[in-house]
């Protein structure tokens, strides 16, 4: 391996803790109630955005999914201003007006967070057809869940940017294995995202997400045929999120309520549980934990020694440290400018 693939592999790792940090410092900001409104993070997942964003260049769009901080992390936004807008201060991205559901960062392609279940897929396809229009070769990538593959806007963007043969990159991140609480074969019949998007005729592939070399790869062919005119694609990537608990752990909750006599639903239930229960993913998914796994590349093929990786974590916890400490002194938006946005050109 050669000295390309070793920085291929360092900056991929960089981008890869800084996700994770990211993500340790939220839902610590969040237990602090410094964060405005929800939170919502992505552990052991961080492998797909940064696979796929390092494939595009400037002037590519990206529409996030719902946990879609990691996904304008991994595009270049800075961690600042991402942080300072959770914290609903006046220099984030969105002004502290849009939060984690709504944030966006036109600055680096990055079309905005939708609160709605899939309302960014016919978003991504207007993009991408804006593109194809105007002939500028960029690439729109569109990130969502597994359960946004049963919203009819779903099927009828899938359909048009078949027959259009838009420039947009569907990517499906599957983080409903069997083993999982809600499992995908649950709430889609079909049993793969895959499969969905075949029955529209677009190419489809599965991908291992929790190795991010894997998803860089597969992404970057696939974007290249994008801007060859080849029309859509999709990729399902396939992970677990490794802070939520397991099929098996939330099943020991339930025997626990019909034991205790506790009926206020399993919504509440795992409320009062999550943050105060060890959670317990299952062992196979935390062992391909995609930072991990890449660190074992690293280090396995000789690319880099345990001080390198050191070193690179330690930039990263003194880079969110520093967004920390932005976001709590930045100011509050003045109250005056609150109809600001409200109307175009306003």
């Amino acid at each position: 391996m050669g000295s390309t693939h070793r920085d291929l592999a360092l900056a991929l790792y960089r981008k890869l803790c800084l996700l994770r940090s990211f993500d340790q410092a939220g839902t610590a900001a969040y237990g602090r109630k410094e964060i405005h409104g929800t939170y919502r993070g992505a552990k052991g997942q961080e492998a797909v955005p940064v696979g796929v964003c390092h494939a595009l260049r400037d002037g590519d769009y990206v529409f996030p999914s719902l946990r879609g901080i990691g996904d304008s992390l991994a595009r270049g936004s800075d961690p600042r201003l991402l942080i300072a807008e959770l914290f609903g201060k006046s220099t984030g991205v969105a002004g502290g007006r849009g939060g984690a559901l709504h944030l966006a960062d036109a600055s680096h392609g990055v079309m905005g967070v939708f609160g709605v279940l899939a309302a960014n897929v016919p978003m991504a396809a207007g993009a991408a057809l804006a593109a194809q229009i105007n002939e500028n070769g960029a690439v729109t990538v569109c990130f969502f869940g597994d359960q946004a593959s049963n919203e009819g806007a779903f099927h009828e963007t899938m359909n048009v940017a078949a027959l259009l043969k838009l420039p947009v990159l569907f990517v499906g991140i599957n983080n409903a294995p069997e083993d999982a609480n809600s499992c995908l074969g649950e709430h889609t019949a079909a049993g793969s995202m895959v499969a969905l998007a075949k029955v529209h005729g677009i190419p489809a592939d599965v991908v291992d997400a929790t190795d991010v070399l894997t998803v860089y790869e597969r992404a970057a062919a696939v974007v290249e045929d994008l801007r060859d005119g080849k029309g859509p694609h999709f990729l399902e990537c396939q992970c677990f999120p490794l802070d939520e608990p397991s099929r098996a752990q939330v099943q020991e909750w339930k025997d626990e309520m019909r034991h205790t006599g506790q009926y206020g639903g399993m919504v509440l239930f795992k409320k009062s549980k999550i943050g105060k229960t060890e959670l317990t993913p299952p062992e196979h998914w935390v062992r391909g934990d995609p930072v991990r796994k890449l660190e074992e590349h690293l280090l396995g093929n000789g690319l880099a020694s345990v001080g390198d990786l050191e070193a690179v974590r330690e930039s990263v916890r003194h880079e969110i440290d520093e967004a920390i400490a932005f976001a709590r002194a930045s100011p509050e938006p003045p109250a005056a400018t609150a109809p600001l946005g409200v109307y175009a050109g306003g």
